[in-house]
């Protein structure tokens, strides 16, 4: 006698509908906190899996990633929207940097104003200006959010609302991949790391749609947010996270 299951989302608990099942590339979505799971099927006791499937052999999918902290996502029938807060633990850092940095060079400037030693005046107003430009890094590090768009055939990304840099609107009606992509950036200090997203378009180009992501694991969230809204199936890049 068949046994009935009740399927439940195992990050929130809530119901799994029929509609949030993809059986074409093996995921269950929760319509209620938008967790992404894989479905890892079994062949029947006897049977062999289908001539000329290597997906299992060939390539291992990548664990779903649930939503990071500072997220949120909407998601349509036509449209998926991912926002990303930037305010995070590296923003308090440069906030505290900031903060001290600055007012040094303001103590410093001043002095030397009030001394009349016009030379080291200048040299300070360097230093503010060092200052306020960490300060420009530092309001966007709270304030500023980034919104990922995917609809209407078009990939849109946006930085606001202090402007930056990295704005873009990519037609992509079906791309072939996305994936991840580690950035080192070398120093005396040592190395920072960040990591980007790119699109792999119909023609082949490889185009990067979002880059200082701070975790790997926020650059897997969104690749497999849009992946699975446009049907993508995950496959391997060279040079990819």
């Amino acid at each position: 006698m068949a046994k009935l299951i009740e399927l439940k989302c195992r990050n929130c608990g809530g119901q799994l509908r029929r509609e949030d099942t993809s059986v074409k590339l093996e995921f269950v979505r929760c319509a209620h906190c938008e967790a992404l799971f894989a479905i890892d099927p079994e062949p029947e006791p006897g049977k062999k899996g289908k001539k000329g499937a290597r997906r299992d052999r060939s390539f291992k999918t990548k664990p779903v990633v649930p939503m990071p902290r500072g997220f949120m996502v909407h998601r349509g029938q036509d449209r998926l929207k991912i926002t990303r807060r930037w305010f995070g633990p590296r923003v308090i850092f440069l906030v505290a940097v900031t903060v001290l940095w600055t007012g040094f060079g303001l103590v410093w400037n001043g002095g030397a104003l009030a001394r009349g030693e016009w030379v080291f005046s200048l040299a300070g107003a360097a230093y503010v200006a060092v200052g306020l430009g960490l300060a420009y890094f530092s309001l966007a590090g709270i304030f500023n959010t980034t919104e990922i768009v995917v609809a209407n055939g078009r990939i849109g990304v946006r930085h606001g609302p202090i402007p930056w840099l990295g704005n873009i609107s990519l037609r992509a009606a079906k791309p072939k991949q996305l994936y991840a992509k580690r950035k080192l950036r070398r120093h005396q200090h040592g190395a920072d790391e960040s990591f980007e997203i790119y699109v792999i378009t119909t023609s082949g180009r490889h185009t990067r749609i979002l880059r200082g992501l701070p975790t790997i694991k926020q650059a897997v969230f969104i690749e497999q947010q849009i992946e699975g809204f446009l049907d993508i199936e995950d496959r391997p890049v060279r040079g990819e996270a």
